[in-house]
């Protein structure tokens, strides 16, 4: 995975969360997988999870997986290929 220059200010905002880089960290070495079980592995309220994947989104460091929803509940996130 080719690293990328990060010049844009708000993306370094973004990632200055200790726990935003956890999860990036973590997204990076397991590959897609569930919200659900990013709480689990993080220890952490899934709602909280998911608010911070959106902010990361936002600025296109993680992206969704739907081909591997088994139903509209359910979703998989992934490390961008371009993230940091």
């Amino acid at each position: 995975m080719a690293m990328r220059q990060i010049d844009d200010l708000d993306v370094l905002r973004v990632m200055t969360s200790r726990f935003r880089m956890k999860l990036f960290s973590l997204l990076f070495r397991i590959g897609p997988v569930t919200v659900s079980e990013l709480a689990r592995r993080m220890d952490a309220d899934p709602g909280q999870v998911s608010y911070h994947l959106r902010q990361m989104q936002r600025h296109d460091l993680i992206e969704d997986v739907p081909e591997l929803a088994r139903d509209s509940r359910e979703r998989w996130v992934r490390a961008a290929m371009g993230g940091l």
